[in-house]
């Protein structure tokens, strides 16, 4: 299923990687997708444990072919 929102944050550091997802997903409609890019370590271990504490599912994360995961969320 393809994500309904796809947000870059390959770069970024934490705790931004979360203000900016969290930011995303309130701009969604319950039910919605978001498909988030992070570097691999912290990022995208915090993210997901992070969303979970919110309430937000995590569908997935998978990494990528040239570095970084894809982090699947839903609101």
């Amino acid at each position: 299923m393809a994500p309904d929102k796809i947000l870059n944050l390959l770069g970024e550091i934490c705790p931004m990687t979360w203000v900016r997802t969290k930011l995303a997903i309130e701009d969604m409609k319950p039910g919605e997708i978001l498909e988030v890019w992070l570097d691999e370590g912290e990022p995208s271990e915090s993210v997901p444990k992070s969303a979970g504490a919110e309430g937000i599912g995590h569908l997935s994360s998978t990494p990528g072919p040239e570095g970084g995961v894809a982090v699947r969320l839903q609101k």
